[in-house]
């Protein structure tokens, strides 16, 4: 528990620097709000290329298996986010067997997360591309 708490602490230091330390603490409670809140969290910590140029662990694409993976996110920082994510679930105050359930659902929230920032990044190259 000290561990999840020292974890929160760091993201919201980490978040502040960025600036984005209100969206974080802005995110609502409950299930709904999950992905909102992995999604904050991976940007205080992570940066946007980061995100876009990696996937949750380094897996294989199933549709082209000889394609060469992405690279994993750095596990250190991962495994805060995953810390930050559980403090999150302990203050909502929901029984263990709820936040066992919830926590199985981190890298696909982390998945989401990266799929979603190849897409701004990728929306953002083609508007420069537009421009010129």
């Amino acid at each position: 528990e000290q561990d999840a708490n020292e974890a929160m602490t760091t993201v919201l230091e980490m978040a502040a620097r960025k600036g984005s330390l209100d969206k974080i603490k802005a995110v609502e409670r409950g299930r709904q709000r999950d992905s909102a809140f992995v999604s904050k969290v991976l940007d205080a910590v992570f940066d946007k290329i980061t995100l876009a140029s990696s996937s949750a662990q380094g897996q294989r694409y199933q549709s082209n298996p000889s394609r060469a993976p992405r690279p994993a996110l750095d596990s250190s920082k991962l495994s805060l986010c995953r810390r930050a994510f559980y403090f999150r679930l302990q203050q909502e105050e929901v029984s263990e067997a709820a936040i066992a359930s919830r926590l199985k659902l981190f890298l696909n929230l982390v998945n989401n997360k990266v799929q979603n920032a190849r897409k701004c990044l990728n929306r953002s190259d083609s508007t420069r591309l537009q421009e010129t």
